[in-house]
């Protein structure tokens, strides 16, 4: 968290973009807010990783990438 932040006392509720309800009313998971990266970012992006890794951390980043998009929950 930021230093400038002030902390999140326990038990405070989460806004409700950011969690799933079951029927009964359970919290089920945290949803995340952010989007996907733009189509044109994505070649800046594969380059980076390549540069940091190579093909290995290339194909790790790809496959995290994919499997984010098909968790991610639908709007």
């Amino acid at each position: 968290r930021a230093p400038d932040r002030a902390p999140t006392p326990p038990g405070a509720a989460l806004p409700p973009a950011l969690t799933r309800r079951r029927s009964s009313g359970a919290v089920t998971a945290i949803a995340y807010a952010a989007r996907p990266t733009p189509w044109w970012r994505l070649p800046a992006r594969a380059w980076h990783y390549w540069r940091l890794g190579g093909t290995r951390r290339l194909g790790a980043e790809v496959r995290n990438y994919l499997r984010w998009l098909r968790q991610r929950p639908r709007a």
